[in-house]
């Protein structure tokens, strides 16, 4: 295992490492991880001893790449974060290779490598500016550099959090990001009980603003599956909390995705 460090430069709006360290988990279910690993057998036709390289970013403490080193004891992989908290909880392996670096600078960071594949789980919507269409801006930056950093027929594999609203909208979106952005001190220890973002910002899209963004950067839906769904949504107060916002349903979606062109 190796560090590198970065200059970080950034226009993003961070997290501090107190809200960073909410993040010390595995979000992915074991039956999550399992479907995903089985989608990426099927779709590459990957072997248990086949030599890849993976780019994870965003991938903290290592948790989700520890798993695919296992499965596949040829392959390498490199995490770019920006927490130097969570890349400390990395456990220590001569494949993986950690990168303290924005996200915003990837294309600088990994000038002249090329990835087999590529893992974003639950980063785009921390992918935050000050306006709501910078955060658009940031994400579909972010989803150009990772098609210029593919192998070719490379793969791009996103896991996010779909907040689907009523009547198909996108609303949720537009309201959960005004409110985690107000700065009021007040206002940020109340809205904390229901987002950890609070006073920084989040930017959730539902399951057809997403895909629309990745068609928008140049990807095809190769496969998409549906993931865990927020039951407890209908079961307690923060839950219908949450329904007020204009928000139907919230679950898990992954999404592999490759080039169109």
């Amino acid at each position: 295992m190796s560090t590198k460090l970065i200059p970080l430069q950034n226009t993003f709006l961070l997290l501090n490492e107190t809200q960073n360290a909410a993040f010390d988990t595995e979000f992915l279910t074991r039956e999550e991880l399992e479907m995903k690993f089985n989608q990426l057998r099927h779709l590459s036709n990957l072997q248990t001893d086949q030599i890849f390289s993976v780019l994870d970013l965003g991938g903290g403490n290592g948790l989700f790449v520890d798993e695919l080193l296992e499965r596949f004891p040829k392959s390498t992989v490199t995490i770019l974060d920006i927490s130097e908290l969570l890349l400390a909880k990395n456990v220590p392996s001569e494949r993986k290779k950690l990168i303290h670096g924005s996200i915003e600078c990837t294309a600088e960071i990994l000038a002249g490598h090329k990835f087999d594949y590529i893992t974003v789980n639950w980063v785009f919507h921390h992918l935050v500016g000050n306006s709501y269409r910078k955060c658009r801006k940031h994400c579909l930056n972010t989803l150009r550099q990772c098609k210029e950093l593919l192998m070719p027929n490379g793969m791009l594999i996103v896991a996010e959090n779909m907040f689907d609203g009523y009547l198909q909208s996108n609303l949720p979106s537009h309201i959960i990001y005004a409110i985690t952005t107000i700065k009021w001190p007040w206002f940020v220890r109340w809205v904390k009980r229901f987002f950890n973002t609070a006073g920084v910002g989040v930017c959730f899209q539902s399951q057809k603003a997403w895909q629309q963004m990745f068609a928008q950067a140049g990807f095809d839906v190769v496969v998409f599956q549906r993931g865990l769904v927020w039951g407890w949504l209908g079961r307690s107060v923060r839950g219908m909390a949450i329904h007020l916002l204009f928000v139907k349903a919230v679950s898990h979606g992954h999404f592999f995705l490759r080039s169109c062109t």
